[in-house]
């Protein structure tokens, strides 16, 4: 067996105490350790403490994967024994508290980084690793005391991962109000990102931030960007034009809410040969769409090769628990026309000898 999951429970009975529970599940977690050590390679901790810590890498030199869910702080010391795992590859660290940056610890294996704290440790941690191979980065911020700590952390993002990242996800809890082009500017450093999930900012990204991101971003092949609804603006529908001109791989766009007022304009000629296959609309916009059909064939003539099925099974799936009062009937009337005209032109090309 190569992998571990272990958590802390400290109610072994009621003549235990919390001390002796505690100490029993330290004994279960070095005779497991000390059975497995030889090939673990996946190790899982809920409720870790630093002697846990300690422990488990003093007897485990082989693990790739670490996922820690945390009761304490992440003292230096602690911390830097993460360099000596030379095969570790994938880090998770949840609810970790860390006070302050230390020297740099050299993480060189590690490709998956996937982090939950409140927007100050997260700084301090990102500022305190070299992550020369990382492709992934997940994190989840909470509790930002200084009004600049969002973008703090972008920037500490940015100066770790700039060269190598490929996947980035970032969910902020941390301050209502979050201007998008706060938490984003620094990230436009990562020219290589293919996969981009930014949730859970207030206001919105204008028609020319967008167009930036698509600039900034050009290996795309799926973005989600998603922010407050209740905003009362919204980036036009037509703003996704920058993303088939400066983003040929893209194949996955989630951008809402997005607005149709006005009605999107149908020149310039679109690039009909971007190859988008899925559009989400699960967050309608405030506004209805005035004319679903003609919004059908902007997209059609945009995107010709959106997987309409695809986009009504995402349609169907999506969380509405907080939209009651809003429907995706607009949305489903404009994929009823785009599978129309998907149809038509289908035809067409097989009367002409293209199928």
């Amino acid at each position: 067996m190569r992998a571990l999951k272990f958590a802390y429970r400290f109610s072994y009975g009621s003549g235990m105490t919390t001390d002796n529970a505690r100490a029993f599940s330290i004994q279960l977690l070095f005779d497991e350790l000390s059975v497995k050590a030889h090939v673990l390679e996946h190790l899982t901790i809920d409720g870790i403490d630093q002697l846990s810590f300690l422990l488990a890498f003093s007897v485990c030199n082989r693990l790739r994967k670490i996922h820690l869910t945390m009761q304490s702080s992440l003292d230096p010391t602690v911390f830097m024994m993460f360099a000596s795992l030379k095969s570790l590859t994938e880090l998770t660290l949840n609810g970790f508290d860390m006070s302050r940056s230390t020297s740099f610890i050299h993480l060189a294996a590690l490709k998956c980084l996937y982090l939950t704290s409140d927007t100050s440790s997260l700084i301090h941690f990102l500022k305190s690793v070299l992550l020369p191979e990382i492709q992934s980065l997940r994190i989840d911020a909470y509790r930002a005391e200084d009004p600049d700590g969002i973008h703090t952390l972008s920037a500490s993002m940015a100066d770790c991962c700039a060269e190598t990242l490929l996947l980035l996800e970032i969910n902020n809890h941390a301050v209502n109000g979050t201007s998008a082009m706060i938490l984003v500017e620094p990230l436009l450093r990562m020219r290589h990102l293919r996969s981009v999930k930014i949730d859970d900012w207030s206001s919105p990204l204008s028609d020319q931030e967008l167009q930036r991101l698509a600039e900034a971003w050009p290996k795309l092949s799926a973005i989600d960007l998603t922010y407050d609804a209740d905003t009362p603006q919204e980036p036009h529908l037509h703003s996704l034009i920058h993303f088939t001109t400066l983003c040929p791989d893209l194949r996955l766009i989630h951008i809402v809410p997005l607005s149709t007022v006005p009605l999107p304009d149908l020149d310039p000629s679109p690039i009909l040969s971007h190859g988008l296959q899925l559009i989400s609309f699960d967050h309608p916009s405030r506004s209805p769409i005035p004319d679903p059909r003609w919004v059908a064939l902007f997209l059609d003539r945009t995107f010709p090769n959106i997987d309409v099925a695809g986009c009504e099974r995402l349609l169907r799936e999506a969380d509405t628990e907080n939209w009651e009062e809003a429907s995706n009937e607009d949305w489903e009337e404009v994929l009823t026309h785009l599978s129309d005209f998907q149809l038509v032109r289908n035809q067409q090309d097989i009367r002409a000898g293209r199928a």
